[in-house]
């Protein structure tokens, strides 16, 4: 390998880049290339040790699919890996976990917020500012009864802010019963934990939270039951995450910048891949580098509100272009669904048809790897064992290129050392093409850190494309044995035609499902009485920001189940956009007025049972007619559209 290059090709592995600590890495990780030169391949896995088997959520039962990355990360074609274990491992074994440690074999490692006798790490001091805290509780606010929630023992900064804990409560002479210690997964889905805490233990006084993720999950819970945060309850957490701060009440944690840790991180693995080129028969040396940490104090433990701060021009500024770049991405996002779904027999594995839906502007470079055929994958140690990769085509700013077949075949091992990632300090994501169990390769892709978040909708809308082509090449090959194959053939059509007229989330006709079908309504029941509905889930970014992605997603399934279920067996129910219903039926003795309560009050019931910490709403408008022979749809669904914004005006307030 050539070293006398200016730069480094040095890869990231870490967990999940949508999570808040993750997102954050990468960004100080981000910057330091910038400022040295180097070239970073970032790999987003999703939890190692979590499978199909285990999976409480079925719309994440196939997410082991991302820990695929690992196999091209250890592509000898980089020259280090900054290493995230804590992120992707914390649910790991210690077989799993030490396995993960020695996996990159002949390739310098640099763990981040990991501490390793045999590696180099970059590392939170867990101990300076958590240990101010917890002397504030007991000292300041006079408190005895405090919990602490943590995670699992295997997790190496849980292990450590535990020990904190405890060292402070026993130089306070504090007895700690095992009662008022609960551990779990180190994210904001431990309500059981809590509710644990509070019925085991009626005289606590303060939760400290191992991070910031699982105070959120400790501020749900309070609420729920009507504690008063920072006054009955008081709660620190960890981390300072990006809305601590904004959190009701403000959060008081431990400022623990992970921004800093992977721009430290890549800073010091530079210098010691530096040093280690000079005589590579000589390991990593295993220092540990310190990000120092702060105790921050906020109204979650002084019980003091805080001044509200001013809302500046510029900060509104902000708010706007930020609104505006999400708008122009989900546009962007939708057109390349209609595009993929557009396809026929000419598309047939034509990926720079692909590339040309992908047309983000600020996405300048979009590599397409597939494997020689798709790899069915069932567990998240099933990883691929294919040594090649095809590029299929790629695009450079406005260009879009097929190599000719001779060129595109490509071995893994050497995988980043392609020409077409010479040029210059970028850096890439690389992305997973599956559906299923079923792997068809990667998406290799620049992205700027404000468009990180979009990562998984990326990965969701090429692995479509990819399935919707396999399809249409197992279905080339059924006509070709036509008399033997019939009946596979019928049942790909079926399966491809349910692809492109259903929406995958919710179940509900998809915007072309839903045009379809209502059309043939409208043609065939002419002279009757009708009713469409056009309708939008109320609220839908607050919950996204506030409860993650998979909480949005229960909410929409929830709308699109009770408007089939209130619109009954003779009626057609569509997800029209992103956070957009309609519905067309032949009315009976109903009306439209009856049919809106009946939702609405659907939604309720639901939002009684289902104890969610957020109310699921739909403002809706409807319109009766009689069909006539020159009826349209665009004309009937602009009429509901008009009550719709009358009922918006109506909504209730956000409830979370």
């Amino acid at each position: 390998m050539d070293y006398t290059k200016k730069g480094y090709r040095i890869g990231l592995v870490i967990g999940n880049v949508e999570d808040d600590f993750s997102n954050q890495v990468c960004k100080g990780v981000m910057r330091g290339a910038e400022i040295l030169g180097d070239t970073v391949f970032v790999f987003p896995v999703k939890y190692f040790g979590q499978d199909e088997s285990d999976s409480v959520d079925m719309l994440q039962r196939y997410e082991y699919q991302y820990n695929n990355m690992l196999t091209y990360a250890q592509s000898h074609s980089l020259d280090m890996i900054l290493f995230c274990l804590s992120t992707i491992a914390y649910r790991s074994t210690p077989e799993e976990y030490n396995y993960l440690l020695h996996i990159f074999k002949d390739i310098p490692v640099l763990l981040i917020a990991t501490k390793s006798d045999e590696f180099p790490s970059v590392v939170y001091d867990n101990e300076s500012g958590l240990r101010e805290g917890i002397n504030y509780i007991i000292k300041q606010k006079k408190c005895r009864h405090i919990a602490m929630l943590t995670g699992i023992a295997s997790n190496t900064d849980a292990q450590e802010r535990y020990q904190v804990f405890c060292d402070v409560m026993a130089e306070n002479n504090i007895s700690v019963p095992e009662t008022m210690i609960v551990r779990g997964e180190f994210n904001d889905k431990c309500y059981p934990l809590v509710e644990k805490l509070l019925k085991e233990n009626p005289e606590l006084q303060a939760i400290v939270c191992a991070n910031d993720s699982m105070a959120k999950a400790v501020y749900s819970v309070l609420n729920q039951y009507h504690f008063s945060i920072g006054k009955d309850i008081l709660v620190m957490g960890f981390d300072d995450i990006a809305d601590a701060a904004s959190m009701v009440p403000p959060l008081a944690t431990v400022r623990a910048d992970a921004a800093l840790l992977g721009y430290r991180g890549i800073m010091e693995g530079h210098s010691l891949l530096e040093k280690y080129l000079e005589d590579p028969s000589k390991p990593l040396p295993p220092n540990n580098y310190i990000v120092n940490t702060t105790f921050i104090n906020r109204e979650s433990l002084t019980g003091v509100k805080q001044k509200e701060k001013k809302i500046t021009e510029e900060m509104l500024i902000e708010q706007k272009e930020t609104i505006k770049r999400m708008l122009h991405m989900n546009h962007m996002m939708n057109i390349c669904t209609r595009d993929m779904l557009m396809y026929n027999q000419e598309n047939i594995g034509d990926y720079a048809t692909v590339l040309n839906g992908l047309n983000i502007q600020e996405i300048d470079e979009v590599y397409i790897f597939t494997l020689p055929k798709p790899v069915a994958c069932y567990s998240n140690k099933d990883m691929i064992h294919s040594s090649s990769l095809y590029l299929k085509a790629y695009r450079k700013g406005k260009d879009i290129i097929v190599p000719p077949a001779q060129e595109q075949h490509i071995e893994i091992d050497r995988l980043f050392e392609h020409p077409c990632f010479n040029n210059g300090q970028k850096t890439y994501f690389v992305l997973d093409i599956y559906s299923r169990e079923w792997q068809y390769g990667i998406l290799v892709c620049t992205l700027p850190h404000h468009l990180v978040h979009y990562t998984e909708s990326i990965c969701f809308h090429m692995s479509m494309a990819a399935k919707v082509m396999d399809l249409f090449h197992i279905q080339d090959g059924l006509l070709k044995d036509r008399e033997d194959m019939v009946r596979k053939l019928e049942a790909e059509n079926t399966l491809l035609d349910d692809i492109s007229k259903k929406d995958e989330l919710t179940g509900v006709c998809n915007r072309l499902g839903f045009m379809s079908k209502a059309n043939d309504m409208l043609r065939d029941h002419v002279g009757q009485r009708a009713i469409v509905l056009y309708a939008d889930l109320n609220y839908l970014k607050r919950i996204n920001d506030t409860y993650s992605h998979a909480e949005g997603n229960f909410a929409l399934i929830t709308c699109g189940q009770a408007l089939e279920k209130v619109m009954g067996d003779h009626a057609v129910v569509g997800r029209i956009g992103g956070d957009e219903f309609a519905a067309f039926a032949i009315l009976q003795n109903r009306t439209g007025s009856e049919i809106s309560h009946r939702i609405k009050q659907m939604l309720k019931n639901i939002n009684d049972e289902s104890h969610k910490p957020y109310k699921v709403s739909l403002s809706i408008g409807h319109h009766e007619f009689i069909i006539r022979a020159d009826s349209t749809l665009k004309e009937v669904i602009s009429l509901a559209d008009e009550q719709l914004y009358k009922d918006k005006n109506m909504k209730p307030p956000f409830e979370g």
